[in-house]
């Protein structure tokens, strides 16, 4: 999540997200594991045992619910787990699975060049994706700015004050970089007086001790910033969000110094883990285009396709399937003659995914533009 590179949009909208731990995630391996040649893959799983799944142990209440107001199917394959005798025949390879994903029926694994060629030959694998390679020093992006005025004024923020939308009810997630800070800054003091912060998880570092106080890259200020676009206000002074009234769970998922597609794998556990409890609305201000440390990881803009990069398939189960409104940042590639489209995952075909404006009200240069809704057709 570099802020030119993956397309951090710098205005930001509101919106919704929930907090608990997938059981089935495992750790990380240390780095020094891993030799030189590994690279880390997503291995994608032809079909999936159904014999016993029960949805009431893997959806909340909350959840059920709202798949029954939607009117959506409360059994979908996408939410039944992973086969375990797959994972265990990746374990007897000597593959330790990383991040499993129900929905993609897939899980992401280092492997060396003999072992991708053993795991290929498994009769029950159905593909693989080249997900990271072996990481390098991260190049500084830019600093994120925004003027919240002019973006409060185009939504028409003073139609919803009249009829009293606040946000009160609705708990708002939102899946970014780190929340540093976030209990100390005045635009948020209401958040933390009133207890409206209802969860968070640290999927970049599980085993940090505290959410806000520690401080791991200069990247972990943007949640805090982006959490004040959406919620911010001084009491009786100046209100810089929409959801003032709303409640929050939040999710690290951004590294912010080693650029590299496994900042991807927690993006999609961080989906999987919101729609198990019953979130309907997510803002992520996270895109991924190029500017990757290993270069071979970058993708190209014909991959904007709605279908390539796993957080855009992701998001589309989302939509689609689990009843999700995703708010995305279209991206910061505007200025690059070279990539004339959005970032993934807000190429995803029913996401919503949102652009940034300059002072006068006008589209802001790095602000990307497409795909074309003719392209859907």
């Amino acid at each position: 999540m570099a802020f030119a590179r993956h397309s951090l949009v710098k205005k930001f909208l509101f919106m919704k997200i929930l907090t608990l731990l997938f059981a089935c995630l495992l750790a990380l391996p240390l780095q020094s594991q891993l030799s030189a040649q590994d690279q880390k893959y997503w291995i994608f799983f032809a079909d999936k045992d159904l014999t016993g799944y029960d949805y009431r142990q893997h959806l909340s209440a909350e959840a059920i619910a709202n798949r029954q107001l939607l009117g959506l199917p409360l059994v979908q394959a996408t939410d039944a787990p992973v086969n375990a005798m797959y994972l265990q025949a990746l374990r007897q390879k000597g593959v330790q699975p990383q991040v499993v994903s129900h929905w993609l029926n897939a899980a992401t694994a280092w492997l060396a060049p003999q072992q991708l060629q053993q795991v290929k030959a498994l009769p029950f694998v159905a593909g693989w994706q080249k997900c990271q390679g072996k990481i390098r020093p991260a190049r500084h992006g830019e600093k994120p700015g925004a003027s919240p005025g002019m973006a409060l004024s185009q939504m028409n923020v003073g139609m919803l004050a009249e009829q009293g939308l606040t946000g009160e009810g609705v708990n708002v997630g939102v899946i970014d970089a780190g929340f540093y800070n976030a209990h100390k800054t005045r635009h948020l003091n209401h958040l933390f007086e009133q207890k409206k912060v209802l969860g968070y998880l640290d999927f970049v570092n599980p085993r940090r001790e505290t959410f806000f106080e520690e401080r791991e890259t200069f990247s972990d200020w943007h949640g805090t910033n982006v959490l004040k676009m959406i919620t911010g206000m001084l009491k009786d002074k100046e209100q810089l969000g929409l959801a003032t009234g709303a409640s929050f769970y939040l999710a690290r998922t951004d590294h912010g110094v080693n650029e590299t597609r496994s900042e991807e794998d927690n993006w999609v556990r961080a989906l999987e883990w919101m729609d198990s409890l019953g979130v309907r609305l997510v803002n992520t201000s996270l895109g991924y285009s190029t500017g990757f440390d290993n270069p071979e990881e970058d993708y190209a803009p014909g991959q904007m396709d709605g279908q390539t990069s796993v957080v855009t398939r992701a998001a589309q189960i989302a939509a689609r399937e689990k009843g999700m409104l995703l708010v995305v940042s279209a991206g910061n590639e505007g200025n690059l003659r070279s990539w004339q489209v959005v970032s993934a995952p807000a190429d995803a075909q029913d996401v919503f995914s949102v652009g940034a404006t300059d002072v006068n009200g006008l589209k802001a240069g790095h602000s990307s533009t497409g795909p074309d809704e003719l392209q859907w057709l």
